[in-house]
């Protein structure tokens, strides 16, 4: 795959092969099948807001920044309504220089006029007569783009047209300079509408960063094009295609990301140069001091250049002065400003410039939040020394450690350590060490860290740090489980807390039995953090024991607790942890959409908040929850994200189950060669004590098996499956075997399947597992009024795939218009799965569903099912009835049909009922 360049942005193009060019937005996202360009991503509702405007009122004018997209919003909403009663005549604002001629910017559509005003009334006067003339019996829409440069007359023009009724306009006003008054008073008098563009929301961010590399974008460099652009699509676009121009993207394990930190656009040099050239030397220093130090406080910058250097650095809108929590303080105005700047600078250049930093911060008081980090740094790049750098090195890992900045909490701890042997440090230093590059050093100097430490919290800061690397990344779980043994804690909060990080360790070699029993002894624990750790690790215990509602219970308990307070700085992420296994435990429940709902919810938070270890699972569930719901590419997509948390952290244990998930995704999708490349992958894994993953991964691989030529085909997939069943269950794994039986049913071992599943799910809890042994039971009997039943089952669990297969048993086991209703139900559900393929579902070739909607298209459809009329379908997505209509006539054609009944009467043969 190759990321675009720039000539390539459209979004109707093709490359030579026929195949949709790289840029193309991707392939299964709703934007592909619309054709947005890049300026619309989350623009969409805007746009037809102020195209209602426009049908059904005098206009809009569309309000924003540089580079929100104000043109882009033009053009669509021109498009939407050309030839709908409307004849768009379009001008433009001109710079200053051209806007000496009264109603110079006009002068495409109204007569040259001379300077007197008797000239300039009878041109007010007469002009709108001439302006509806153009239009040609519709009503004009005038349309002006850099609405605020117009010069006076013009927008005198514009107001008297608006009264006059018979002119609409659409126009368009940047907020960041300032605007005429004879241009606000076109809102302010209530002539149009104003609609303001903002930022992106973050989600629609990150689709137009998806879509401009051409493919799925790995969370942190998402997180990093964030943090430059602040969700501007211009700059977006811009910073994507720069670092496209400059190699800056690379490809692994299907996920791009950045390759390097200095992301920036190199074309903003020259903008930003000229802007400095005029500035006095004070103010260039302090642009430069911020460039490396990111934020300072107005106390800090002031004892470094002059109070007049600052107000002309605001003045020249190169800083921004904000409130943070210790007062004000000073950034650059826009984050390319810095990168810009820092590529400038050699070493020496930054050497005096964090020496100036470091002066100015350790003489102040108080310091917390992005003000101790960058303090860090600037001790850290000089060599300062003192007790006050000691104090404040461990203040600055501890705030590292919660924005995730696992280098800087080593560099700060190990610092720390040197200058004072100080203990806090040497648990830093561990801490980032065992996330960070330097991971052998944990074990290689065990002896020299467990003599160093003075107390038990620290000692057992060096056991977890030691014998994570042992068993997850040396693989050597007989070694991490001796190294607690051998070192007993004797202090009550850390002897528990030792023993349930013995219990995870125990849960992931397949013993939940050991693991239950350390757990259960600490539940009761005196220390309410130690509780909270076992219950973390017992919710996950019952959920494999097919307990769900026992794990939801327990873990909205511990939830509530660990959010309380009582807790203290572990409280959240002991609360972020139930809240995970949770969603899981939802999931295993059958309550699908709110597995989904709940963990899209927070997947921005914990992208940007939490170590990789946390969005890694999220990542995983969403991926296993997706596959349940019967999305293979959307499910691909987050099992790669996982797989790229857990290659962060040297985890090929953990890495396992998503890399074989994203084989099954890809199987399932039939993109067979994508398949093979991950398998490959996959197998080329060497064995690892995380025996629930590695079983959890012969499950997915097995789907490989059953639909990829020459990989096992459904004997292989069989044999395989009924393997991980037996694994699961002989440790226990409830929830793990069922899904392999389920397997085997479902690729035609379901008279094996049946008898082993009924007596599982006895004692299990929720509605998915039940059905499972259900559908394999009448699987087994050909009965399709049992199938039939589950089915609707897996329609409200929101299972679709699951649905669609056993509507398609439903059409195998029965005749006439029952089989021909089911195949019909069994091809719809399959519409929406993303053309995944398995076994069961090949016996729905032939039918016919509906063919394609676009999502606005279906809810137009939805509602009109649901009684609605034309004018509430208008009032729900904001628009005229026109508008609905030119919806219907589309859908119409797509459809067959030529009136609503008939649409409604094809939505019933096609869809289930």
């Amino acid at each position: 795959m190759a990321v675009p360049d720039r000539a390539r942005l459209g979004y109707g193009e093709r490359s030579p092969t026929g195949a949709p060019a790289p840029c193309a937005l991707l392939a299964g996202v709703a934007l592909a099948q619309e054709g947005v360009p890049p300026l619309l991503v989350g623009r969409r509702d805007v746009v037809a807001r102020v195209a209602a405007s426009v049908l059904d009122g005098a206009g809009a004018i569309v309000c924003g920044p540089q580079g929100s997209g104000r043109s882009a919003v033009l053009d669509a909403v021109v498009e939407d309504v050309a030839g709908r009663g409307v004849e768009p005549l379009r001008v433009a604002g001109a710079p200053v220089a051209g806007r000496a001629a009264p109603f110079a910017g006009l002068r495409s559509l109204v007569p040259a006029v001379e300077r007197d005003p008797v000239s300039r009334l009878l041109a007010l006067r007469r002009g709108v007569d001439e302006l509806v003339a153009l239009g040609e019996g519709n009503r004009p829409l005038l349309v002006v783009d850099d609405l605020d440069l117009l010069d006076s007359a013009s927008l005198a023009f514009v107001h008297r047209a608006l009264l006059s009724e018979q002119v609409a306009l659409l126009g368009a006003v940047r907020t960041d300079r300032p605007a005429p008054e004879g241009a606000m008073l076109l809102w302010k008098d209530g002539l149009v509408d104003r609609l303001d563009l903002g930022p992106l929301e973050r989600r629609d961010a990150d689709r137009l960063v998806e879509d401009l590399v051409g493919g799925p974008v790995q969370a942190s460099s998402r997180e990093r094009i964030w943090g430059l652009t602040a969700g501007n699509p211009s700059h977006i676009v811009e910073t994507v295609c720069e670092q496209r121009d400059r190699g800056g993207w690379v490809e692994l394990d299907g996920l791009w990301r950045l390759a390097a930190d200095d992301v920036g656009a190199p074309s903003f040099e020259d903008v930003l140069a000229s802007r400095l050239a005029e500035a006095p030397p004070a103010v260039r220093e302090l642009v430069d001091v911020l460039a490396v130090a990111g934020l300072l406080t107005l106390a800090a910058a002031e004892r470094i250049v002059p109070f007049e250097a600052v107000a002309e650095a605001e003045r020249r809108k190169l800083v921004a002065v904000e409130a943070e929590p210790g007062g004000l303080a000073l950034r650059l105005t826009h984050p390319l400003v810095a990168e810009t700047r820092r590529r400038e600078l050699d070493e020496s250049d930054r050497t005096r410039l964090w020496g100036a930093v470091a002066g100015a911060l350790l003489g102040l008081d108080e310091l917390s939040g992005d003000m101790l980090l960058t303090a860090a740094l600037a001790c850290l790049e000089t060599g300062a020394d003192g007790p006050e750098v000691v104090d404040l090195l461990v203040r600055a890992g501890d705030a590292a450690s919660a924005a995730r900045a696992w280098a800087l909490v080593e560099r700060c701890g190990w610092r720390a350590w040197e200058l004072s042997r100080d203990s806090r440090g040497l648990a830093l230093a561990l801490n980032g060490a065992g996330i960070a590059a330097s991971r052998d050093e944990v074990v290689d100097r065990f002896d020299e860290h467990w003599a160093a430490c003075a107390d038990d919290e620290q000692r057992f800061v060096v056991l977890n740090t030691t014998g994570i690397h042992l068993f997850h990344r040396r693989n050597q779980p007989e070694d991490a489980l001796r190294l607690l043994h051998d070192h007993p804690l004797d202090e009550p909060r850390w002897a528990g807390m030792l023993a349930t990080y013995e219990a995870r360790l125990h849960a992931f070699l397949g013993d939940l039995d050991r693991s239950e029993e350390l757990c259960r002894r600490h539940l009761d624990h005196p220390d309410p953090l130690v509780a909270a750790d076992a219950e973390v690790v017992l919710v996950a215990s019952l959920m494999a024991r097919g307990r769900g509602h026992d794990a939801v219970a327990l873990a909205e308990d511990g939830f509530a607790k660990a959010s309380d307070g009582r807790l203290g700085t572990e409280g959240p992420t002991v609360a972020a942890f139930h809240y995970l296994f949770r969603l899981s435990a939802l999931v295993d429940l059958g309550r699908l959409v709110e597995g989904v709902d709940g963990a899209l919810a927070v997947e921005p938070a914990v992208a940007a908040e939490t170590d990789p270890t946390g969005h890694g699972w999220l990542a995983l569930h969403l991926g296993r929850a997706w596959m349940l719901r019967g999305r293979p590419r959307t499910a691909a997509r987050w099992f790669r994200e996982s797989m790229a948390c857990y290659s962060d952290l040297a985890r090929p244990g953990w890495r396992v189950w998503p890399a074989a998930g994203l084989v099954a995704c890809l199987a399932a999708s039939g993109r067979g060669d994508d398949a093979v490349a991950a398998r490959v992958s996959v197998d080329a894994t060497p064995p690892h004590p995380m025996h629930k993953f590695e079983a959890e991964a012969g499950r997915l691989l097995a789907w490989h098996d059953a639909v990829a030529p020459g990989w096992g085909g459904l004997d292989g997939a069989l044999s395989r499956l009924c393997d991980v069943a037996a694994r699961a269950e002989s440790f226990g794994d409830v929830g793990l075997a069922i899904a392999a039986w389920h397997d085997v049913a479902r690729f035609g071992g379901a008279d094996r399947a049946a008898g082993p599943l009924a007596t599982l799910v006895a004692p299990v809890q929720g509605d998915l597992f039940p059905a499972h042994a259900d559908q394999a039971a009448a699987l087994a009997a050909r009965d399709p009024a049992a199938l039939a039943g589950v089915a609707r089952r897996y329609e409200a669990m929101a299972a679709e795939l699951d649905a669609a297969e056993t509507w398609a048993a439903v059409a195998t086991a029965s005749s006439g218009r029952e089989a021909s209703s089911a195949q019909r139900r069994a091809a719809a559900l399959a519409a929406a799965c993303e053309g995944a393929r398995t076994p069961l579902l090949g016996k729905v070739a032939g039918a016919s569903p509906l063919p394609p909607l676009t999502p606005r298209e279906a809810e137009i459809v939805d509602l009109l099912v649901a009684g609605a009329s034309r004018q509430e379908i208008a009032d729900r997505f904001v628009l005229s009835v026109r508008t609905v209509d030119s919806h219907l006539q589309r859908i119409y054609r797509k459809v067959g049909v030529r009136t609503a009944t008939e649409l409604i009467d094809a939505v019933d043969r096609a869809s289930p009922a």
